[in-house]
């Protein structure tokens, strides 16, 4: 006895709709990464800083620079999708290392030495300043920028220094498994919402 097993064209055309959903299916964990990303960087955002000042803008922000800001969207090939992050300073972030003032042309780079300087959308070009050797709180003389046009006119604005060296950061991303949670999670968002409208 042979039986004879006929899928129903209603099902054929959901199995049909879900073929075609791996791109929605790939773009809805993109998404869900992308929003884990942003999450992470406004948390470390809120992270006291080191040094005690307040905090500028480097991970999350509106000014136009933030790493998150960085965050250029996703792109699908196949079975792949990618997420793009073009950011230097998180890449420095995440390795570490040595960064040299005449790597970039200048004799020093500008260490903040206040709030107002943090947040200076310009840097030090934002204020009008003068350079000065001055006591620094750890002791001992050092180059600074001090506001004001005048030899002791002011306060230091910035320390300056030939170079400075960050050790890597380890949590400067997600962690493999929160990254792969989020895209899990909106991924089967995505196949709930194709599920339902076949279903509908």
């Amino acid at each position: 006895m042979n039986i004879e097993v006929t899928i129903p064209a209603s099902l054929t055309q959901t199995l049909e709709d879900l073929a075609d959903a791996k791109h929605s299916v790939l773009e809805g964990a993109s998404m869900g990464i992308e929003a884990a990303l942003r999450e992470h960087f406004a948390y470390l955002q809120k992270r006291p800083r080191k040094d005690g000042l307040a905090h500028g803008y480097f991970w999350s922000g509106t000014n136009g620079n933030s790493v998150a800001e960085q965050i250029s969207g996703h792109a699908i090939s196949g079975d792949t999708a990618t997420v793009s992050i073009d950011s230097a300073p998180l890449a420095h972030k995440m390795t570490g290392g040595t960064i040299e003032a005449k790597d970039y042309g200048h004799k020093y780079l500008t260490i903040p030495a206040t709030d107002e300087a943090v947040k200076a959308p310009r840097g030090a070009r934002s204020f009008q300043t003068h350079f000065e050797f001055t006591e620094h709180p750890s002791g001992g003389m050092r180059p600074a920028l001090v506001s004001g046009s005048e030899s002791g006119s002011g306060s230091v604005l910035y320390w300056l220094v030939r170079s400075v060296t960050h050790q890597p950061m380890g949590d400067a991303l997600p962690s493999d498994r929160e990254l792969e949670e989020a895209a899990y999670e909106a991924s089967l968002d995505v196949i709930d919402a194709i599920l339902n409208g076949a279903a509908a």
